[in-house]
């Protein structure tokens, strides 16, 4: 992967090099600006089918099929999409 990121100079911040982005009528565009804006997305994905797992579980529950094979699967699903969606929110700060 190719990283856009650097540290400036006090280390303060993080930065990009200008000539990876492109100013166009008040916005910027470029390779950084479209895999921030890919992430984004990918949570977002990640987040909504966590909540469609909870539904199927909450489902599940009112008929009664709490203890079928299929509530088990969509409990590890929902641990694993947790378990990923914790890691966007501890390195990325999203919520």
């Amino acid at each position: 992967m190719e990283r856009y990121t650097s540290w400036s100079e006090k280390r303060e911040k993080y930065i990009i090099d200008s000539s990876a982005v492109h100013y166009e009528y008040k916005s910027y565009s470029g390779e950084p600006i479209s895999r921030l804006a890919r992430i984004e997305n990918l949570f977002e994905q990640l987040k909504q089918e966590l909540n469609d797992v909870e539904q199927k579980m909450e489902s599940l529950c009112r008929q009664g099929g709490a203890r079928g094979s299929v509530y088990r699967q969509l409990a590890e699903r929902k641990m694993m999409l947790e378990s990923m969606l914790s890691y966007f929110r501890i390195y990325a700060g999203m919520k």
